[in-house]
């Protein structure tokens, strides 16, 4: 049934469907214990690592100190060293620490899943109180690191395996991404917090402890990359979450899993049951707080076949029924086992696997004993199916509902696509152009733009929308993953690459971007990224460090010197990806140079923006403030608006600057409560233009105004009145302005304006509004995408 369903619904739907499938059943099964537990925590005062100390611990009051749980006292010379007897845990070794952070964890989760069932700023209150003892407090707190963790009387003051007991601190940051959109979330407070995961992050990737975890051979290495990813996505350390991501596809699932989805390695240890079940939960855990509609880790497989799917499938029928176990009894802490296993709960709503869900629903939700509390790195699945993660794009698993019927809309995307290859197809033949697409030498069309005196008019990898059709390629190949989409996508994508290296215009960002760009973040193809690279160093070739911006165009230079776009916004996704891909941070300095300086000329007190900002070459001084394709130089050309909107998006995505998420803020507001905005919040092409009512629409802004919509609620506190607009948006579009499947020669969005003051596509089709469109669309399907 699960290959089915990724073949026909789509990689990325499936989840949010089944997610919302299953929502009644998750919440009526642990609504009651929630309730309960939280009630508990709300009189629970803080105990942090200051409240006990061990007289055997090297370090301070604030150092977290654990014992080696299989070490015991020799009984042949009580004073000696402690020996080992592996799988069996000592009674009377300090754990004091251990508990106490169990006991957050347990506090935290049980407030954060009360305030996803209720909203009630209480429970968010309590927390605070709990993680500023922790985090904050220098009376209280703990140090950010593990240097006693595990030690083991005469042989080592602490380990690396002591770095396995924070996967306890995974639901306290976990809780508080849930709790973020409260109220009562105290802003400053809990930067503190997370500037205490950050130092902490720091020394579990740089100290030799963390090291030697990392390259551990079990479930002590899968532990490590769970936690890092926890902690990373909560600071919001996106090169860390890329790493853990690419970790767990190269180096976890195909050296500890076998292809038929065992773990050889766990098996052979003292307790294979339960260690396998542990790093079953740990990968799918990874799989959940990693997974993206772009890279999701839901649906990867191994060369050699491993994937946590298969995990799942192996050990499902040994957690159904424990005794068709064909391998040993685990040593100790055999009968307790299995409990709700959280890689059942998130299989079941990664593959709508309703099996699966029962028999999680049957199993123990509030084990007792220590020893199996310790291995399950999750025992409050709320917080991570809902709210988790929007802030950096991971999959929550439980969003609202997508505002119109996606799949059926996709499916008619289809046919309409089908209908456009036919028409290409066509004219290329009746022009005689040569098989196959290429590179060629840029100036022959291929790819389509719009319709014009009845015809379909298709542009060479020159024109600045030509990257947008072999996006939506990408797109329908990432949603469907239907090879023959992907076949079609790298043939259109082909042309684009002698964009890479053409310096004669801003738009090689817009060009090479949308389309090698989307086919990047599928394949994760090495030429693909070559080819993004190489079109960021020709870009950055435009970029004059004495005005502070790229230079948009080079034409009419007897009308300005150094002209530059609102636009040109959009081109700078391409640079902050070129410095994530290379580590070469001039990108990412001319794209905030360019951010930067936009943001202080190019926008009115309304946050409204001029089309075009005119600078003196020589002072670098601004020369004029005007338009191209608006009204009036003083006007708001919507399609202008939405490129500040979706621009500095991105650049808060990238960066984290609270002024870049300011900005789009306000540019949002201009949009949202815009007097001539219309009920279906499709705007016309000018907010100024003189004739509205009667003024044409522009459905290429209003689409990408919804995609930028979609990805600014995954950051903003205002998140729910986005989304909303968001669905509004596309749910009109999709209403009553797609085209008719079969006509309008396969576009997927009518009436839109490209250029009204010359008459240029005036209620016409537009190839990057269908980007957008598709874009927007899958953007409703799950939490926005953030950059791998």
């Amino acid at each position: 049934m699960q290959k089915t369903l990724v073949l026909t619904i789509g990689l990325f739907l499936s989840i949010s469907t089944w997610a919302q499938e299953f929502r009644p059943d998750v919440v009526s099964t642990l609504r009651a214990s929630v309730m309960a537990e939280a009630a508990w925590a709300m009189k629970q005062k803080p105990v942090t690592v200051t409240a006990s100390h061990s007289d055997r611990s090297a370090g301070g009051r604030h150092d977290f100190f654990s014992e080696a749980d299989y070490y015991w006292p020799n009984p042949a010379s009580p004073d000696s060293p402690y020996i080992n007897k592996d799988g069996q845990s000592n009674p009377n070794n300090f754990v004091a620490h251990r508990l106490a952070m169990i006991r957050l964890s347990r506090v935290v989760g049980a407030l954060g899943s009360a305030w996803v069932l209720t909203h009630d700023d209480r429970y968010v209150r309590q927390a605070l109180d709990h993680c500023r003892a922790w985090f904050v407090d220098t009376a209280t707190m703990m140090n950010p690191n593990l240097e006693y963790g595990q030690a083991i009387k005469g042989r080592a003051t602490g380990r690396s395996y002591g770095i396995i007991d924070t996967i306890q601190l995974m639901e306290v940051v976990i809780g508080l991404e849930a709790m973020e959109g409260s109220k009562a979330m105290d802003a400053a407070l809990l930067e503190k917090i997370k500037a205490w995961f950050e130092r902490y992050l720091h020394w579990l990737t740089t100290h030799p402890y963390g090291i030697t975890e990392m390259n551990a051979l079990n479930n002590h290495s899968t532990c490590w990359a769970m936690q890092v990813a926890a902690f990373a996505r909560f600071t919001g350390d996106h090169m860390l979450m890329d790493f853990c991501k690419t970790r767990y596809k190269t180096v976890l699932l195909p050296r500890q899993m076998a292809p038929d989805g065992s773990f050889p390695l766990e098996i052979r240890r003292t307790k294979p049951y339960g260690y396998s079940l542990f790093n079953l939960d740990a990968m799918a855990t990874i799989c959940q707080l990693l997974s993206t509609p772009g890279d999701d880790l839901w649906h990867y497989q191994a060369e050699s076949g491993q994937s946590i799917q298969k995990g799942i499938e192996y050990l499902y029928p040994y957690i159904a029924n424990k005794n068709k176990w064909p391998y040993p009894h685990d040593i100790m802490i055999w009968d307790q086992w299995p409990v709700a296993q959280p890689a059942l709960l998130f299989g079941a709503v990664a593959y709508g696997n309703k099996e699966w869900l029962e028999t999680w629903k049957r199993l123990d939700h509030d084990p007792q004993n220590p020893e199996v509390i310790r291995n399950l790195p999750v025992r409050h699945p709320l917080i991570w199916l809902t709210g988790a993660g929007h802030r950096h794009g991971v999959a929550s698993g439980l969003p609202d509902s997508p505002p119109v019927d996606v799949p059926k809309v996709i499916a008619d995307a289809e046919r309409q696509t089908e209908v456009m290859l036919d028409s290409v197809k066509a004219i290329r033949e009746a022009d005689g152009a040569p098989g196959g697409m290429g590179v060629g030498d840029g100036m022959t069309p291929f790819s389509p733009r719009t319709i014009g005196n009845g015809r379909l008019k298709l542009v060479a990898s020159r024109d600045w929308t030509s990257g947008y059709f072999p996006g939506v390629l990408w797109m329908l190949y990432k949603y469907t993953g239907k090879p023959e989409w992907k076949r079609e996508a790298a043939l259109f994508t082909a042309p684009e690459q002698r964009e890479s290296v053409n310096g004669t215009s801003h738009d090689v960002g817009l060009k090479v971007f949308s389309s090698f760009g989307a086919g990047y973040r599928i394949t994760r193809d090495t030429a693909y990224r070559r080819t993004i690279v190489t079109a960021a160093r020709t870009l950055a070739t435009r970029f004059n460090p004495k005005i502070g911006v790229i230079r948009s165009w080079d034409h009419h230079r007897e009308l300005w010197q150094y002209p530059v776009i609102i636009d040109n916004m959009m081109n700078l996704e391409l640079l902050f990806e070129a410095t994530r891909l290379t580590g070469d941070s001039s990108f990412y300095r001319i794209a905030v140079s360019h951010a930067n300086t936009t943001m202080k000329n190019h926008f009115r007190a309304d946050y409204s923006s001029y089309h075009v900002v005119d600078y003196d070459t020589v002072t670098g001084q601004v020369r004029r403030r005007m338009t191209w394709q608006g009204y009036a130089d003083s006007s708001a050309w919507a399609r202008g608006q939405a490129w500040g909107l979706y621009g500095y998006t991105v650049c808060y995505r990238y960066t984290h600057d609270p002024a870049y998420l300011r900005q789009a803020e306000h540019i949002a507001a201009f949009i949202l409560h815009h007097p001539r905005l219309p009920a279906d919040m499709v705007p016309y092409w000018d907010f100024d233009a003189p004739a509205i009512p009667k003024e044409p629409r522009d459905a290429s802004a209003a689409a990408v105004i919804a995609s930028g919509l979609y990805e600014l609620s995954g950051y903003s506190t205002n998140s729910s009145a986005y989304r909303k607009a968001a669905d509004q948006i596309v749910k009109s579009l999709t209403d009553h302005y797609r085209a008719p499947v079969g006509e309008d020669k396969g576009f997927l969005l009518l009436h839109s304006t490209g250029t009204k003051p010359t008459n240029l596509e005036v209620d016409e089709p537009l190839s990057y509004a269908d980007y957008y469109y598709m874009e927007a669309l899958l953007r409703s399907t799950w939490v926005p995408e953030m950059p791998k």
